[in-house]
């Protein structure tokens, strides 16, 4: 579990790092507090912009927007 940032002791700011394959660096980021709820990237066309915000894992399926890769110090 880790937290991304904590304005106060809620849990509505921690998170798990789920693996989605053994032989991989990708994870899915699922809230604590919503756990049928995962970090993913939505488009705000009006805007031109993207947002991070909560998206549903529907029946309990990962969508890509989902999946985030860890990349290590060394790689960038």
């Amino acid at each position: 579990m880790a937290t991304l940032k904590t304005l106060t002791d809620s849990l509505h700011q921690n998170w798990r790092f789920v693996r989605q394959d053994v032989s991989s660096d990708s994870y899915v980021i699922i809230s604590v507090v919503h756990p049928r709820f995962a970090l993913a990237l939505a488009e705000h066309h009006q805007l031109n912009d993207k947002l991070l915000g909560l998206t549903r894992m529907w029946g309990g399926g990962v969508h890509l927007s989902q999946v985030w890769r860890v990349f290590h110090a060394s790689e960038f």
